[in-house]
């Protein structure tokens, strides 16, 4: 069984993939402070960066700059390297507001003072 790092809550919104100038789109199925995964009819090559967007969380859109690091079912899994504060903000809170244990998280947010711009 995969050991998790942070804590994963289910999303269900649409995402969208820039990767060498081709733009994807797809459904976040779960996401956390440190990645996600998303559903997407087109595979993304092992190792590639891609720009994400979720685009329908409420108020604005959260972006992020992951890697490709797991393919598979129907859709990749991204691990988050680098974000803006503002982004960074909206996907701590989306998280906290569905997490178990709000205070995990928290504890979490202090591990990923690197990938914050």
């Amino acid at each position: 069984m995969e050991k998790r790092n942070f804590t994963r809550v289910k999303l269900n919104a649409d995402v969208s993939l820039e990767c060498d100038g081709s733009s994807l789109s797809g459904e976040v199925d779960d996401i956390s402070l440190k990645g996600m995964y998303v559903r997407t009819s087109m595979l993304v090559p092992l190792s590639k960066p891609v720009r994400v967007t979720v685009t329908d969380y409420p108020y604005a859109d959260i972006g992020l700059d992951a890697r490709v690091i797991r393919l598979g079912g129907n859709g990749v899994g991204l691990e988050i390297h680098k974000m803006t504060v503002e982004s960074f903000v909206r996907l701590r809170d989306l998280i906290m507001h569905q997490a178990a244990d709000p205070d995990v998280v928290m504890n979490e947010v202090y591990k990923l003072v690197s990938c914050i711009v």
